[in-house]
Parts: C-alpha cells; sequence; structure tokens
C-alpha cells in the first residue's frame, strides 16, 4: 500500500511530499519505506540533518488517541529512503508521523493515515481531563506523573510542571531518552495536528522554542555528548540500509531497553546514566488551539522506556 502524506505542523507551510509504501507482515506488524521529496522541485531528498541522535523520529497514534508507538531510524539508505518496521498493540486505524530534518529545510513533519487489520480494536477512547481544574495523575507501571497544566492556553506558550513518582516516592533513577530529560507528545483530536516539546529541569527557567511542533530545546547534554541545543546535527550518511530502533510505548507499557549502567556511562544514544534527571520538570508548549489532545510523556526510568498517557482539554485564551 503507497500512502501519501500530509503536513502536520499546525500553521506550516510544507516544504517536502512525503510518500510512504506499507507492506504488512504479520496481523498487527507493518514493514515501511519513507522518502520525502522537495515540494518546489520535486527531488528526493538523500541528505538529512541528525536531530536528537536520529534521523528520523516515527510516532504512531490510534484513532483513539490512546496508544503510541515511538520508533526511529539512525540514518537513511544512500538514496535518501528510510526502512523500518512498526508493531502496532491492535487493530484499527493509525496516524503515523514521521518526523525529520532535510538538509537546509529545516524540520518537516508527515502524517500518514494507515489501516491495520480488520475492525476496530483497543479499549474505547479515555475522557479528557480539564486541565484548568487543577493537577492530574496517569501511571505506566511502578511510575507515575502528577501534571500541573493550569496555565495551558489555546494559540499561547504556557508551562507545565511535571512531578515523577516511582512506587509513590520521587523517582531517583531517571536518565535523558534521546538527548533530553523526557519529551512530550501531543496530537490535536479535532485536525491531528502534531506538537512535541522537550522537558527542562525543574528549577531552569531558560527555555526557547522552536517553532512548527513546538520543539522545546534542551535544558541538558545529551546522552552520547552531542551538542542539539543550537540547531542540529551534521548529517552521517548510512553505508548499508540502517536498522530502526525499537523502543515502542504504548498506553501503560514500559519497555526493558537491555541497556545496563557501563553502556549509559560509556555514552549511549538513546538514554543515559540513571540518576541524572531530577524527578520534578517543566515543560514549554503551545497548544495550537482549544479542545481535547492525546498528550504522552516518555522518560527512562532505570533502563526502561516508560510511556505516561494523558487525554487533557485546553481552553481557549
Amino acid at each position: 500500500t503507497r500512502v501519501e502524506g500530509v503536513d502536520a505542523r499546525p500553521g506550516a507551510k510544507a516544504a517536502v511530499t512525503g510518500q510512504m509504501t506499507v507492506r504488512e507482515t504479520g496481523p498487527l506488524a507493518r514493514d515501511i519505506e519513507l522518502t520525502y521529496a522537495d515540494a518546489t522541485t520535486g527531488q528526493q531528498i538523500k541528505d538529512y540533518d541528525v536531530e536528537l541522535t536520529q534521523e528520523l523520529h516515527i510516532l504512531a497514534v490510534d484513532e483513539q488517541l490512546n496508544e503510541l508507538v515511538h520508533e526511529h531510524v539512525r540514518a537513511a539508505d544512500p538514496d535518501g529512503r528510510f526502512a523500518g518496521q512498526l508493531q502496532f498493540p491492535h487493530a484499527g486505524t493509525y496516524h503515523i508521523y514521521t518526523d525529520a530534518v532535510p538538509s537546509g529545510l529545516g524540520q518537516q513533519v508527515q502524517r500518514f493515515d494507515v489501516s491495520v487489520g480488520s475492525g476496530e480494536g483497543g479499549a474505547p477512547a479515555t475522557t479528557a481531563a480539564d486541565v484548568a481544574a487543577g493537577p492530574i495523575s496517569s501511571s505506566d507501571g511502578a511510575y507515575t506523573v502528577e501534571l500541573d497544566a493550569r496555565e495551558l492556553r489555546a494559540g499561547a506558550e504556557g508551562v507545565m510542571s511535571l512531578h515523577v513518582l516511582k512506587d509513590g516516592q520521587p523517582a531517583t533513577d531517571l536518565a535523558p531518552y534521546l538527548g533530553v530529560a523526557a519529551h512530550v507528545v501531543l496530537i490535536q483530536a479535532d485536525d491531528l495536528a502534531y506538537v512535541h516539546a522537550h522537558a527542562l529541569a525543574g528549577d531552569d527557567a531558560s527555555h526557547a522554542d522552536m517553532g512548527h511542533g513546538g520543539h522545546d530545546m534542551p535544558a541538558m547534554a545529551p546522552a552520547n555528548g552531542a551538542d542539539h541545543s543550537a540547531g542540529h546535527g551534521g548529517h552521517e550518511m548510512a553505508q548499508e540500509p540502517a536498522p530502526m530502533d525499537t523502543h515502542a510505548g504504548g498506553h501503560g507499557g514500559s519497555h526493558d531497553m537491555g541497556h545496563d549502567a557501563d553502556a549509559n556511562a560509556e555514552g549511549d544514544p538513546i538514554m543515559g546514566t540513571p540518576g541524572t534527571v531530577p524527578a520534578d520538570l517543566t515543560v514549554y508548549v503551545t497548544p495550537p488551539a482549544a479542545g481535547t489532545y492525546g498528550m504522552w510523556i516518555e522518560f527512562v526510568g532505570g533502563t526502561e522506556v516508560i510511556t505516561v498517557p494523558f487525554k487533557i482539554d485546553v481552553p481557549a485564551s
């Protein structure tokens, strides 16, 4: 199946077109191939910048905005083609977001709508919480995030405070994930607009908004020592098709990364050393419009990627 992409950044003009080929390899498994082309020239793009240790980030959400699958591809093939696999948690319609930085064109996010299996599966859509009413909480396994998003308003930058608990106590084993303290993904229910922000240490008031998708600058050095605080890293071309990093996150499921403390200390590009991220975090984000959003907070606890789901209602300004 060949699927054409649509730009998923709120209020942005696409500099690329995207095309994804989807091939069924199991009831809920799919191989994908992705290419971007320059929207002006029509030429296939071959060169990509590294952002947060990878050239391509893939995030898929189900139609109910309950589930998140987050994968990565380290680098494109020499011809600019990305290849990888996705494993979906249940049958249904999925919105697949591909987030990449074609060299010289800036950050581009395309959305591809794909049907997986027959019928609709998974749990019914959860009820959205009114962020203006006060703090809310959600959990993934032993980890709970207490979220205070009362400052959020449509169309304006607002701050969210996160307090991460493990077994009811402030978490002490948090580590960087893909170079930052935590990732926050928001998908608007009405038009499926995509916003991605990064967490800062709770007492760090400095921040910089990177624009279109709400990518906030990291407040800490990436786990592999690369500096992503000013623009994007250099392009690294793969000599053969690069494997996809398989670190999927879902609704209420943690994921063992198979890394140990020694590997983390040596500068793992995906995750850093446990205990180097505080339990109190701050996220600056600009919701593009009022309404309901699926939101997922991703971070590393110990040696697992933790994905804590929320469903929130953002009020008008």
